[in-house]
């Protein structure tokens, strides 16, 4: 049977948020609460963290029993240096791996699990990349599968991780799914406000709100 891992990047600096973003507030829980909720799921093997700016403070305010904790220490040469990070350890024991940054938090568990069924079953064998798509907008967390793992944890930082899924772009399969937050990448305090509401609208059962709010 397939071994799944999860691997949750929070290492940046937020520099365009003016304070770490890891440490955001949605209610009683944080962002990084919310990213690591999202893919605690049974499916996963093994699920890791990477964390790389202000590490000590993201520990000291998370209780993160349920992750592998790794500090990536070359987080500010890009994000590709915290994703070679957590896939390393990660990469010997798992078939596939979800990546799923921080940034895109509020995406749904069910939108997870629909993705991860994707990889196993495939639609053609040789896949090898899933991505969410939501109104014809490509979204996160992605799925990788084994064949990506040696290009990626060999590929030079300043090209990034879209340099390895468009070289298995043949390999790479599009999933269609009705979650909007796949596509809301919490960047600056304005995203954080979008966030904020879109969450209390979905926390209050108004899912017509969450799609407004991203523009859907």
């Amino acid at each position: 049977m397939a071994r799944l891992g999860a691997l949750v990047i929070a290492a940046g600096d937020s520099k365009r948020m003016g304070e770490p973003k890891q440490l955001l507030s949605f209610g009683s829980k944080t962002l990084l609460d919310l990213a690591i909720s999202a893919v605690t799921l049974p499916e996963f093997d093994r699920i890791a963290l990477v964390l790389g700016a202000n590490a000590e403070l993201v520990r000291e305010k998370h209780w993160l029993d349920e992750c592998e904790i790794f500090v990536n220490d070359d987080w500010s040469k890009g994000m590709i240096t915290s994703i070679q990070a957590g896939l390393r350890p990660l990469a010997a024991s798992c078939d596939w791996v979800l990546v799923h940054l921080c940034d895109y938090a509020l995406v749904e568990r069910e939108t997870i699990a629909r993705l991860l069924l994707r990889a196993l079953a495939p639609t053609q064998p040789q896949t090898q990349v899933v991505t969410p798509i939501w109104q014809g907008q490509s979204g996160h967390p992605i799925v990788l599968g084994r064949e990506t793992f040696k290009p990626i944890l060999d590929l030079n930082p300043e090209l990034g991780l879209d340099a390895v899924v468009a070289a298995f772009s043949v390999q790479r399969e599009r999933v269609e799914v009705r979650d909007p937050c796949v596509c809301l990448d919490i960047d600056t305090p304005e995203d954080y406000q979008r966030a904020l509401a879109a969450w209390q609208a979905r926390e209050a059962g108004d899912e017509s709100v969450v799609k407004v709010l991203m523009g859907g």
